[in-house]
């Protein structure tokens, strides 16, 4: 399912492994202006993507990126692709194999409780935009503020899911990701103009996720 996201695609020769890719769109990317272009599967070891495309006043070079079903492990400047991580632990995902991922991500646990009550959910750590909570597929609210808490009634003795959709901001797929100045506190469009000992070529990702485990508490109704 590898896809390739870009702007300009149809002004773009694309190969893949030596291979011509057709660069008719096929959909886009979080922005209209970033079409996707489906690639054929990867193999075992290195791949080769190579991208040739006018350099106009009207066309310049953009990021691209790599959409699909697949897991990404590594550090630095050096990453290569794996299978996507089946589980996730209550930590950053960025060392879980989910080191650029943005978009919504969802957790499901599998709850317990050995009597009737009001369930309520508190979150201590995570990084996100927003959580929506839902239990059992039926009973759903959202967590944006102070104290990261919500409570759901009527809950029978029994076993319950609950999953947790994180709405993952677009920081470690859009932003500065090379920019090294610690003390840089707003970025606007000089943040990826940078020089010196404010650049590196290694990724300077966020944690993203859930940092710490949720704590859940069977209230009397």
């Amino acid at each position: 399912g590898l896809h390739l996201a870009l702007e300009q695609a149809r002004a773009t020769k694309i190969s893949w492994n030596g291979q011509a890719v057709a660069s008719a769109p096929d959909g886009y990317y979080v922005d209209r202006s970033i079409e996707t272009v489906a690639l054929p599967p990867a193999k075992a070891g290195e791949n080769i993507l190579e991208l040739v495309c006018p350099l106009t006043r009207r066309i310049g070079l953009e990021w691209c990126y790599l959409l699909g079903d697949f897991g990404v492990a590594g550090a630095g400047q050096s990453f290569r692709l794996t299978a996507p991580p089946s589980r996730l632990g209550f930590d950053s995902i960025v060392p879980q194999g989910l080191p650029f991922y943005s978009g919504a991500l969802t957790y499901s646990l599998d709850v317990q409780t050995d009597r009737a009550g009001a369930l309520r959910l508190h979150l201590p750590h995570y990084r996100a935009a927003v959580v929506r909570a839902t239990l059992d597929g039926t009973q759903s609210q959202m967590l944006a503020y102070p104290p990261y808490t919500v409570d759901f009634a009527g809950v029978a003795p029994g076993a319950h899911r609950l999953e947790l959709k994180l709405y993952i901001p677009r920081t470690n797929g859009f932003a500065s990701l090379h920019q090294a100045d610690e003390k840089l506190r707003w970025l606007g469009p000089d943040a990826w103009r940078t020089t010196g000992d404010a650049w590196t070529e290694s990724y300077r990702l966020s944690p993203e996720g859930i940092l710490s485990p949720p704590t859940l508490t069977l209230l009397s109704d």
